[in-house]
């Protein structure tokens, strides 16, 4: 139920209270560039990895945890009420995960996949239809309008209702599931140093651009 209710509806929250404009665009399209150009870091550093690892290595470099782990996470340190700041960044990280991300990881995984099987997973995902959902009320401006309207108060009570046992849920359950084994303990050690360093150099250049261009167009 936190998955398939609780996550899209914080998620059509989230995108469907953010800022849709020239900024975002900008944002969205430096963030695509940093996920592709650390997917093929990934692809470029396989045969540094363990031969029984190095299949899904790529797929570990790029992409973000938005939904299970970073919007709990987010919502925990910020409160649901910022949730648009986080959200204008995971467009870019939505659209990756579901065009790119998805297509290759099943073809590794199954050996080929067909854009069939592709679209029946992707309609089957309640999270995909929040995001979906989330930016057609955000840009079409439904969800402000109903959030500064009389019935604003009743949505706003439902959202703290349901965004509230999110966090702790998701954290507990990502918790019980941990395995502890030294050999992936390892190779998640060196994947997770190799990728804070590509991450901190994508930063710097991500900061430059986004602070020249976008300080600059405004």
């Amino acid at each position: 139920i936190d998955i398939n209710v609780f996550i899209p509806f914080v998620l059509f929250h989230a995108l469907g209270t953010a800022t849709y404009n020239s900024t975002a665009g900008w944002i969205l399209l430096v963030m695509m560039s940093v996920l592709l150009i650390s997917l093929g870091v990934g692809y470029l550093l396989k045969p540094a990895i363990d031969k029984d690892l190095r299949g899904h290595f790529p797929f570990l470099m790029g992409g973000f945890e938005g939904g299970l782990i970073g919007y709990p996470l987010y919502m925990v340190l910020m409160g649901t009420g910022l949730l648009h700041n986080i959200a204008t960044i995971d467009i870019a990280n939505c659209l990756y995960a579901w065009t790119v991300l998805m297509p290759l990881l099943t073809a590794t995984n199954k050996g080929s996949v067909s854009g069939k099987e592709i679209l029946k997973t992707a309609l089957y995902a309640t999270p995909l239809w929040g995001i979906i959902l989330g930016i057609i009320a955000g840009m079409t401006g439904l969800l402000p309008m109903l959030i500064n309207s009389q019935a604003g108060p009743l949505y706003t009570a439902i959202m703290n209702m349901v965004s509230a046992p999110v966090s702790a849920l998701i954290l507990v359950y990502v918790g019980y599931s941990l395995k502890f084994d030294r050999k992936v303990l390892t190779a998640a050690i060196k994947t997770t140093g190799i990728r804070v360093v590509t991450q901190a150099i994508l930063l710097v250049g991500s900061f430059w651009i986004l602070s020249h261009v976008v300080t600059d167009r405004a």
